[in-house]
């Protein structure tokens, strides 16, 4: 038997191996003199009981009690032992998973050795029940076949989902699935048939949905999807285009290839569906809708819903191809410096030049891109055009003595791909543009991901003499240690704390602070959202470096940029 002493006293732990030495029990004994000792053992090593004291100056035996109740790969029967013996420590060491408890002044080799030994079968005892619990758990909330979750699991994670989701103003969506013209399936190839296709379907949906999203299978050839986490209704219309996607292939049951479909309803939390029972109703409505319109059918329960998730699909298919269409367009706005009002940069701004819709801004499609992957090859355009217009720029300035830096945002997506160091090297070789004129604007989500990953390229794009700067300064809940972490050069204030100026005094001193700090990590600032001269002079008063807004200038064309800004001739 291999047994461990948890004691922090060393007579307590020998009187203790004294006593084993005299029974029958060939045993092995490990000695830990400190909590954290025992712990490190237990983890370490395996046991076939530990005696453990009630008390140590590092932790109380309690609460190391509860770390090894709480790992479930630690499964060894534990006996309390304290020199004081009453019915409270008695009861709270039982609760807390001992097996047994010991007066450490009565132990005698009877009572050690029936303590040691009861404590193994009772644990073992434990370990059976908990087996047969979570078998019966299983048989209860899984379904057999599949080994998806059943309606019974399904339903209970819908509603942990709903009423989370109207505590923190989520967006939730259950997706209900129905295989089409199943019956034939189970009529011309046999049930057995029937349900190894159901088995492929539901391995096929289960590597469709997103990692958080919650698969089950309601019964017969329905299945059930709860999505989470959604900033839309677009989300859920794209899962479902996913999950529709899965059934493109044929499925193979022995030499046989059989073709399916489905069809989906879908049911997002809201007015009309304000309960577990409203959203499975509403999809199941949604999902009759669709099934009289045809197979291989995608419907919301709401008609508006559906016509906004419709018109977002359009401009998903428009954006595919706005960059071959040259459809669009980089707009510019100056950023003047605070002590002279000498423009001496720009921010790249993206603009969409949509045939029917006219200008559309970033905000209405870049999310889209961004789920649909497009982002990474419309950021490239930006930033190659971005770079060679201010080269072009430049030309003519140095001849004056003068020279434009140009701000191009870079989206989380583009600081994770693997060329988008080469990117850069070539759009600074293709335009000609000098590295330091360069500036790139990052968000703090953008550096969360990977934070190791992305520093290093930050570094390799700073190594080539780019700028780098943080968007957004001041709304994260990390900007000081990404300054610690990242190779930051700028710093651009959020909009919100210049609005404030003249009507919220906190937050002018807190503008005022963030000022202050980034002078002192010899940052440069840059206030955005600068609309009138009052905020143009608290910025320049405290030592704000650039300055950008409406105050200035509208984000212009390039030709308007060119003739009203730079004032450049024709």
């Amino acid at each position: 038997m291999d047994l461990l002493i948890i004691d922090d006293n060393q007579d307590d732990r020998q009187q203790i191996i004294s006593t084993l030495q005299k029974t029958s029990m060939p045993v092995n004994i490990t000695q830990a003199e400190s909590a954290i000792d025992g712990l490190n053992n237990v983890i370490r090593y395996e046991f076939d009981c530990v005696l453990l004291d009630y008390s140590f100056p590092d932790m109380a035996g309690l609460d190391l009690m509860r770390v090894l109740k709480s790992n479930a790969c630690i499964d060894t029967p534990v006996v309390m032992m304290s020199e004081q013996v009453n019915q409270t420590r008695y009861e709270k060491s039982i609760n807390c998973g001992a097996q047994d408890f010991l007066h450490k002044n009565e132990v005698d080799i009877c009572r050690l050795q029936h303590a040691i030994q009861q404590a193994r079968i009772q644990r073992e005892l434990e370990g059976q029940l908990d087996r047969s619990q979570r078998k019966l758990r299983e048989l209860t909330e899984h379904d057999q076949l599949t080994e998806l979750a059943n309606r019974y699991n399904f339903e209970l994670c819908l509603a942990k989902a709903v009423s989370r989701a109207k505590r923190h103003s989520d967006q939730i969506a259950v997706l209900l699935l129905d295989l089409d013209d199943f019956k034939s399936v189970n009529d011309t190839l046999s049930h057995r048939n029937g349900d190894l296709l159901l088995q492929q379907i539901a391995d096929r949906l289960n590597r469709a949905k997103r990692a958080n999203d919650i698969l089950a299978r309601l019964g017969g050839d329905e299945f059930v999807v709860l999505a989470t986490d959604l900033g839309d209704p677009g989300l859920a219309y794209t899962l479902a285009k996913r999950l529709l996607d899965v059934f493109k292939m044929p499925f193979v049951i022995g030499d046989i290839e059989v073709k399916s479909s489905a069809t989906i309803g879908i049911a997002t939390l809201g007015e009309a569906c304000n309960t577990v029972s409203d959203l499975m109703r509403c999809a199941d409505i949604a999902l009759y809708r669709g099934k009289r319109q045809g197979r291989n059918q995608i419907q919301f329960y709401s008609q508006s819903v559906h016509q906004e998730v419709m018109q977002r699909m359009s401009i998903e298919a428009d954006l595919r191809n706005a960059v071959t269409k040259n459809e669009f367009e980089v707009y510019y706005q100056p950023q003047v410096n605070a002590l002279d009002g000498q423009v001496v940069g720009a921010e790249a701004l993206l603009r969409w030049n949509h045939p029917t819709l006219g200008v559309v801004l970033p905000g209405e499609f870049l999310s889209i891109a961004e789920e649909t992957g497009l982002v990474d090859r419309i950021g490239e355009w930006v930033l190659q055009t971005a770079c060679a217009q201010t080269a072009k720029w430049n030309a003519v300035l140095n001849h004056q003595g003068r020279e434009l830096s140009i701000a191009v945002n870079v989206s989380a997506s583009q600081l994770n791909t693997e060329h988008f160091v080469n990117t850069v090297d070539r759009s600074l070789s293709d335009s000609g543009l000098s590295a330091s004129c360069l500036e790139l604007e990052i968000t703090e989500h953008a550096l969360i991901e990977a934070p190791k990953r992305t520093a290093s390229i930050l570094k390799k794009i700073v190594n080539r003499g780019v700028t780098m700067a943080l968007d957004d300064f001041g709304t994260g809940y990390s900007s000081l240690q990404h300054l610690k972490l990242f190779p930051i050069h700028v710093l651009k204030i959020d909009r919100g704390f210049v609005s404030a100026i003249g009507h919220e005094r906190r937050d002018e001193r807190l503008l005022a602070a963030l000022i202050h700090f980034a002078r002192a990590f010899q940052v440069k600032t840059v206030a955005e959202g600068v609309e009138d001269s009052v905020h143009c002079a608290f910025c320049a008063d405290e030592g704000c470096d650039l300055l950008q807004g409406f105050y200035y200038s509208l984000p212009l064309t390039a030709t308007q940029f060119e003739q009203d800004i730079l004032k450049l001739p024709c």
